[in-house]
């Protein structure tokens, strides 16, 4: 329709094009290029709002009339319905549609059965709400006990499956006239199962497989999983050059791997850490024995390893008073003799005390008294005879370089220790006087 909005002689081009019926568009001097109309703003269209379960109105043309629909709810079935309310709306697969009561709640919490490995199962009546449940999938048995997620167990020793004691119809177990033990029932604990050997070996099973009952795991192959072996259990002692010893026969794992002579170590189900005590070595505790010793001496060098873990550390040591040891051979066993307390004693009672002196510690009966300075030399093993020369030796009776400092020669007559021979040194001038003084400087000489 046209309508021209300004009838005034001076106001041209003011005219418009409008569109009939329930659309308001328009276009100022040209046709509207399309009349459009949404019909789901209309109040016949509200009949989608208020049906129950509410649905949502759709136009799907707004340039065509009367093509409006109602559209079942997000959450719910996908149902249409044109010009009126969809039916069977609320009837859905809870566990095919994200909802507040389905299975799966979308990204919010996810899928609650597949996140515990089950499948959804939907019971009908689908307008019936709220009454999906997990089921326990492939062989795996369980109910719901007062919870949607199932309760599932999966017993491998009855079951014929895949990773089960029962494979194709064969029970591997009773097959070997063995009794098959479960370990956990649940559907994710697979293939640990075991076969376990009849009475009195009954203790003595293999996981995943038959056992081999009474093996000697040094020697017999042991089967440990199913359709396979893993050898010789103490294989590993071989390898590692050790011997093996099976404590038990028909028990797994309490093989004992023993280190060869001469080296000395154990371990139960593995390979030993070996020691060495190089002195169990004949070559080596030999040569300690042969080792020369101080003259004197009865008994022999002996030989000592402070390290078995380690090599080359085997040390000969000499027996007592000696203190020496030689690393890797004999050592040179030297004795001080004046470590001797009757040695030491009878230098130090003799009279002047005299000091007891071994120069050759590796040679016995050379040990020697000296006399202190100025008193004499020394006596060997035995106490010196000491005599005291007051112009050599320091002493309070001693000239102690008097008669040097005076440029004069000291002379000591009596070189005795008795009172009447101390005190008795002289003073002389030298030549051509013949000043003398006792026990002062000549003063002066003439």
């Amino acid at each position: 329709t046209c309508v021209d909005t300004n009838v005034m002689p001076t106001e041209l081009r003011s005219w418009e094009c409008r569109c009939r019926g329930k659309s308001s568009n328009a276009a100022t001097g040209r046709p509207v290029a399309a009349c459009l109309h949404n019909e789901c703003d209309d109040d016949e269209a509200k009949v989608c709002e208020d049906a129950v379960p509410a649905q949502v109105c759709v136009d799907p043309e707004p340039a065509v009339d009367g093509d409006w629909e109602c559209h079942c709810a997000p959450g719910m079935a996908a149902h249409v319905q044109a010009g009126g309310p969809a039916a069977g709306c609320d009837a859905f697969d809870e566990c095919t549609t994200a909802c507040g009561t389905c299975a799966d709640r979308g990204t919010e919490a996810g899928h609650a059965c597949e996140a515990a490995g089950q499948d959804c199962e939907d019971p009908a009546p689908l307008d019936a709400k709220g009454n999906w449940r997990c089921v326990c999938r492939g062989k795996a048995t369980g109910a719901n006990v007062g919870a949607r997620v199932a309760a599932c167990e999966l017993d491998e020793c009855a079951v014929d499956c895949d990773s089960c004691a029962v494979q194709g119809g064969v029970d591997v177990c009773a097959a070997a006239g063995q009794t098959c033990v479960e370990g956990a029932k649940t559907p994710y604990a697979l293939g640990d199962w075991a076969c376990a050997c009849p009475d009195p070996l009954s203790f003595v099973s293999a996981v995943g497989g038959a056992a081999v009952c009474g093996a000697d795991e040094c020697v017999d192959t042991v089967v440990t999983a199913a359709g396979g072996a893993s050898g010789v259990p103490g294989a590993v002692c071989t390898a590692a050059g050790q011997d093996c010893h099976d404590v038990h026969p028909g028990t797994l794992g309490d093989f004992e791997c023993v280190c060869k002579p001469l080296l000395a170590g154990r371990a139960m189900g593995a390979a030993a850490a070996c020691t060495l005590d190089e002195c169990d070595v004949a070559a080596n505790a030999g040569a300690c024995a042969g080792g020369a010793t101080t003259a004197g001496q009865d008994a022999v060098q002996m030989c000592v390893d402070p390290d078995h873990t380690q090599t080359g550390d085997w040390r000969c040591e000499c027996p007592r008073p000696s203190h020496a040891a030689e690393v890797g051979g004999p050592a040179a066993c030297a004795v001080d003799e004046c470590e001797d307390a009757a040695n030491a004693g009878r230098c130090a009672g003799a009279a002047p005390p005299q000091r007891c002196e071994d120069a050759h510690p590796l040679s016995s009966g050379d040990w020697v008294c000296q006399c202190g300075a100025g008193l004499g030399t020394e006596a060997v093993a035995g106490p010196a005879v000491c005599v005291l020369d007051e112009c050599e030796a320091a002493c309070a009776t001693c000239e102690n370089d008097a008669c040097t400092v005076a440029e004069q020669e000291c002379h000591d007559p009596a070189q005795g220790l008795r009172a009447n021979e101390t005190g008795d040194w002289v003073c002389r001038c030298h030549a051509p006087s013949t000043d003398a003084a006792v026990g002062a400087p000549v003063a002066p000489c003439t």
